[in-house]
């Protein structure tokens, strides 16, 4: 190493000497940082401090010098032993003089350190007063610490029948062994349950499974036994019961006919009359009253109970009603006039059950009237069990008349009611 002073001596005779010195300082760069881990994995249950890593740097001059790293954070260098943390360095001088500095980290582990990361620094110096540092790879320690709580979960919290819930166990321990899942019987006893370790799935529920679920573990480390139970509500809405529960056949003029609804569940529920496709309800209690029944009352009603604290959880059912009675004209006659030999339309509508037959003929004169045809159609505006017949004729020049005059005549057929 030509780390050294250098002297100069100038002579002048008899009038004497000069002597000059020079000091050469030479630097070297150490190598990376190189971090080996002593402590594969340590436990919080231990009384001393773990040996964590050892950090090296060679080839280096002059010495450099070493810092320990937590989480990004300095530690304090501290030298002499102690049960909570300190370092011992070692500087060795190789051969052809360059310095290989190295440091080992003696560390009291606690369960906040399980994540934690530790690294080293290498500081040197360079000509002209520049200062440079180089850092290690970061390095884990698996830490083992025992279990001090643990939690029994429950996804989703809110479960119907035909759902699936998920029972996950889990503690804070890094030693906690095998779960095992058992669910308490009526009878007081246990009945243990197959689960994928800390994992339970119920699929398919029914009200059945509803009951209290135990988790049991060991923990490793300490042998200590931890148990936790969790309340599982199925939640169940019954089919729908109609009163009557079949088709009912009323008869136009009948009153206060009532329908009732009933469905239970396990919670509180909320019903909805409608009828056909209207999608305005109307009732929201279980009695649907009809208090004077006319043909408009015919149609299919059906009853919708929910629970709405569950959604999802609806059941529906309908009835048919059929209302039976003599037919009545839906529309006011109206009278019609014309000029000859123009087309005039005529058109008229029935509702009745069942459904009533029109026929068309004028005062005087023979069903075979001067028209070009009629029709019966049921425009979308006209209700059910109605029947509604369109004439186009044309008028013609009769004695002492200038419009000819239509009177409507109704055939209806007796049906004997539906027994």
């Amino acid at each position: 190493m030509d780390n050294r002073t250098f002297y100069c001596q100038v002579g002048a005779g008899l009038l004497g000497s000069s002597e000059g010195m020079s000091k050469l300082r030479v630097y070297a760069v150490p190598t990376m940082p190189n971090i080996q881990v002593k402590s594969v994995s340590a436990s919080v249950l231990a009384t001393d401090v773990s040996e964590i890593a050892e950090c090296t740097s060679r080839n280096g001059y002059p010495a450099p010098s070493i810092r320990w790293y937590k989480d990004r954070t300095p530690l304090k260098p501290v030298m002499k032993r102690n049960s909570k943390m300190y370092m011992v360095p070692q500087t060795t001088e190789t051969s052809n003089k360059y310095m290989t500095v190295s440091s080992t980290l003696y560390y009291k582990l606690r369960k906040q350190d399980k994540d934690s990361t530790f690294y080293c620094e290498v500081s040197y110096r360079l000509p002209g007063g520049i200062q440079k540092m180089m850092e290690s790879k970061p390095i884990n320690i698996s830490l083992t610490y025992p279990t001090e709580n643990m939690e029994l979960t429950m996804e989703p919290r809110l479960v119907k029948e035909d759902d699936a819930v998920t029972l996950k166990c889990s503690g804070d321990g890094s030693s906690l062994g095998e779960y095992s899942f058992f669910r308490l019987m009526d009878s007081g006893e246990e009945m243990g349950l197959t689960s994928e370790n800390d994992i339970l799935v119920i699929e398919r529920l029914t009200r059945n499974n509803t009951g209290v679920y135990i988790c049991r573990a060991m923990d490793m480390e300490t042998t200590n036994f931890f148990e936790k139970n969790i309340n599982l509500t199925v939640n169940y809405l019954d089919p729908v019961q109609l009163t009557p529960d079949r088709g009912l056949n009323l008869t136009r003029g009948d009153t206060d006919v009532k329908l009732q609804c009933n469905a239970f569940g396990s919670q509180k529920t909320s019903v909805v009359w409608r009828k056909d496709t209207e999608k305005s309800p109307l009732s929201t209690t279980n009695t649907l009253r009809l208090p004077q029944v006319g043909f408009e009352n015919a149609g299919t009603y059906t009853c919708e109970v929910s629970v709405p604290s569950v959604p999802g959880l609806v059941q529906s059912n309908s009835i048919s009603v059929v209302v039976q009675g003599a037919p009545e004209m839906v529309a006011n006659s109206t009278k019609i006039s014309g000029k000859e030999e123009k087309h005039v339309n005529l058109s008229c509508t029935f509702r009745g059950f069942p459904k009533p037959s029109i026929t068309w003929s004028a005062p005087g004169n023979p069903v075979r009237l001067p028209c070009e045809g009629f029709t019966h159609r049921k425009p979308p505006s006209i209700q059910r069990n109605s029947v509604h017949s369109f004439l186009s004729c044309v008028f013609l020049p009769l004695s002492f008349h200038l419009c000819l005059c239509f009177r409507l005549y109704l055939v209806l057929f007796f049906i004997l009611p539906y027994g």
